[in-house]
Formats: structure tokens, sequence, C-alpha cells
């Protein structure tokens, strides 16, 4: 099946749905691709566009997907069209149906078993299918609720009729925006979305993304760009005028879309007017964000070294005070000498006899003793006196 145009005969070939299951005249509910410099597949109501399936990106259309069809867009000087094949099971059955009543493309497959039909898919799949639900630069999520919400860096263009769940005005820049002067002219990169609508667009296979960002900036009119082909490293250059429009989380993310806006919303990376000055003024921010962070961190460790130093030195301290304060008590115990009255040393040395002698010393005579006294050294109480000999060396001033 094709569906597309023959640009030699001008033959558009397009699904137009019956009016009802029993009326084959053509009802309201059309289905095609849409001319353009990047050619979408659209379903209409009557003449309002009603279904997108965005751009074709090389590998499908940015809003559409499947997992069983392979599909496959051609564009040659003689023809323009949409076709499919089947990536697995070649004996399968299909057919693709436009339903008046629901207002939804449905493809049915062929069921041998049940010798019936059954719902594959259909489209629009949920509300944010519905063409611009949100208005200009306003993203649709169909897992929240409400499901607008405008893009970082915009607003609300009526607050009152947003807040009531009429999206319709869509969103502004949240900040003036000043084409190509400085500081206030960038891009915001954003990813995951469906490409906006390409009735105002233009494109080329021959440039880079880096080539695109620079024609973008050059004119005021453009309002975001993208790569044309995203498969491999990207390629070509897609560029959007006016409000980009139609926006919604993409079923299946992997494209990245750069709209411009007021710099102070946009991320360091795409605030540039040339990648180039880009280059430069994300290595600058990242030496500025380097300094501070390299020197936070050499401070932490000497202050880390110091604490342990300190930490190191009180236990130090702490164990020479305890082992001093022992020691002292140690010595106390050990060396603590009794003390005599002079009547018991003169009974002791025999009144200083020569016999009591051992020999002279530098302040006098020294004499050897021998006293009892009562030890109590784990013993029980009937212990006997203890003769001790002890080395008491008695200095003595004798007169001549």
């Amino acid at each position: 099946m094709k569906i597309g145009w023959n640009l030699k005969t001008g033959l558009n070939r397009q699904l137009s749905a019956w009016k009802n299951w029993d009326d084959p005249s053509k009802g309201d509910l059309t289905w095609g691709v849409v001319l353009g410099t990047t050619p979408e597949l659209v379903m209409w109501k009557g003449t309002t566009e009603y279904y997108r399936s965005g751009p074709w990106n090389g590998e499908r259309f940015s809003g559409k997907t499947t997992s069983l069809f392979q599909l496959e867009f051609v564009s040659t000087n003689d023809e323009l069209f949409y076709t499919y094949n089947l990536n697995k099971d070649s004996s399968l059955i299909t057919r693709v149906v436009l339903n008046e009543s629901a207002y939804s493309r449905q493809r049915y497959n062929w069921i041998p078993e049940n010798q019936t039909w059954r719902l594959y898919s259909s489209v629009p799949r949920d509300y944010c299918d519905n063409y611009n639900l949100c208005g200009a630069y306003g993203n649709c999520l169909v897992n929240e609720s409400p499901p607008c919400e405008c893009l970082t860096g915009f607003k609300p263009k009526l607050s009152r009729q947003w807040e009531a769940l009429d999206w319709t005005e869509g969103c502004i820049q949240s900040e003036e925006w000043k084409c190509r002067e400085k500081n206030r002219d960038g891009f915001q990169r954003f990813s995951g979305l469906k490409m906006p609508d390409t009735t105002k667009s233009w494109a080329s296979g021959n440039l880079t993304l880096d080539d695109c960002r620079v024609k973008c900036w050059q004119n005021c009119s453009c309002a975001a760009y993208a790569n044309l082909d995203i498969r491999g490293e990207g390629s070509g250059c897609q560029i959007w005028f006016g409000d980009l429009m139609d926006l919604r989380v993409a079923s299946v993310p992997g494209q990245d879309l750069y709209v411009r806006m007021h710099t102070s919303s946009t991320g360091s990376s795409n605030k540039t007017n040339s990648s180039e000055e880009s280059s430069k003024r994300g290595q600058r921010k990242k030496l500025v964000v380097a300094i501070p962070v390299s020197f936070l961190l050499v401070l932490m460790i000497v202050l880390t070294f110091i604490y342990l130093y300190w930490r190191k030195r009180k236990l130090r301290e702490k164990i020479e005070n305890i082992s001093q304060e022992r020691g002292d008590e140690a010595r106390e115990n050990k060396f603590e000498l009794p003390f005599f009255e002079f009547d018991t040393i003169v009974r002791a040395t025999n009144n200083f006899s020569s016999d009591k002698r051992l020999g002279q010393g530098g302040f006098g005579p020294v004499y050897m003793i021998l006293l009892k006294e009562k030890f109590l050294i784990g013993l029980d109480d009937s212990t006997s006196y203890l003769e001790l000999l002890v080395d008491f060396f008695i200095f003595t001033k004798t007169q001549d």
C-alpha cells in the first residue's frame, strides 16, 4: 500500500472514510501525506487538521512507531510516498481503515484461528495526539493531569485561561528575548519530543548540526532547529520559523530539538551564536567550576590531616599522662622509706658500734642494721615477725 504523491501526474493517494458503515460515500475524515519541506502523515476532519504523525527522521515518523511493521518513506523526483513491510510474519494479512464514527485510523490483523479481524493499532492513540492540544510552545504529557505544561523558559500566555484548562493560546517566553543580542539569545535542548509542525520550516540534508545552529541564529525568525536524519550520529538540518506547534512527549524518544529563547533559561552548552564560541564558553565555565572544586578538595584534605594529627597528639599526651601518673604512683609505693626515731637508730646500731659499721661514705660512716617489722603480704594474722635484711644507709654526722 502506498500513501502519497505521484509528483509527475499530481495523483494524491490518500484514504477517505465512508460516511458510515453502510454508506460508502465520502465522509469528512481523510488521511494522507502533506507535501512540504519534510512531508508528514496528517489526518483531517474536513478542513481542520486533526492528527499529525511528525516529520520523517530517517527511521520513522517522530510521533509514530510500530514493532510489527517496518515503515518506509520514499522521496524521489517522481514520487513521494509512505509504505510499510512486515518485520517477521510475511503471511500476516492486515488492513487499514478510517473510522468516521470513532474519528480514527485503525489497523486490523486477520486471526486465522478465530477467523476474525483483531484491532492492532489506532490513531489518535490518546488525547495528546489531538493536533496542537496545548497550543504554541505547550508540551502535552499523557500521564499527567492536567496534561499540558509550558516548555522550560516559557509561561502561559493567558494565565486565567490556562488555569481553566483552556490551552489554545499556548505559551510565551518567560523573559524578554533579544535577537542576536549577547546574553539574551541562545538555545535550549529538549529531548524526547515529537518534532513541531513543519508547515513553516526549512530543511537541508547537507548541513551539520553546528552549521544548522549558526544558520538559525543568524535568522531572527528562526525558532528552533534539529537534525533532519537521526541515523548514526545524525545529519542534515531542519529549521522552524514562528511559533512551535503540536508538541508532545514522543512515544519513542531519540531526537533532540533546540529551541531559541532568552539565555538565562538555556543550558551553557547552547548559549551561543556559533559552535566556536560555544566551545570556548563551555571550556571557561568548566575552568571556573574546576578551580573552586579543586581548592575545596585540597582544603578538605589539609583540614583532615590537621585534625588527624591533632587527635594523634592529644591521644599521645593522654597516654603519657596516664603512664606518668601510674609511674609516679608506683615509685611512691616502691621507694617510700619509713622514718625512725633517733633512739631507735641508736639501739639498732648498738650505740653506733664499730661492729655495725660497714664503711665510710662521703657524708660519714655507714652502718648496717637488722630490723624486725611485721609485713602483711598475703598472710593471715598468725604470721610471725619476719626478719628482713634491709640495705639501710644512715648518714650521721659524728663529732670527733
